[in-house]
């Protein structure tokens, strides 16, 4: 198993509120719940700028399989919340990390 950590900064073009970045969240963790465990999004402003990290697990014994199998979900996922979709919310300044779960 591993842990995929994505983060990207969204560019509404606009300052979100409080209410409509809960929603964002909201949205991105209601569908990444159907294809990974533990989903987990963070947000942070810079100006009218949003930094988004999201971390999942995914299941399997290959890390460039893990990487693909999360970074699917999580396009899906923000699509699904309308993020980089033409017209929408642009993302940019995406970093992704993989780790390993160590057997407890």
């Amino acid at each position: 198993m591993y842990t995929v950590v994505a983060s990207a900064v969204l560019s509404p073009g606009r300052n979100l509120t409080d209410d409509e970045i809960t929603d964002l969240i909201e949205a991105v963790i209601d569908d990444l719940d159907t294809t990974t465990v533990d989903p987990s999004v963070s947000t942070v402003r810079d100006g009218d700028d949003v930094r988004v990290t999201v971390s999942v697990t995914v299941d399997g014994g290959d890390p460039f399989a893990a990487l693909a199998s999360a970074s699917e979900a999580m396009l899906a996922a923000f699509h699904a919340a309308g993020v980089a979709v033409e017209g929408t919310i642009a993302a940019w300044d995406l970093h992704s990390e993989v780790r390993p779960l160590q057997p407890v």
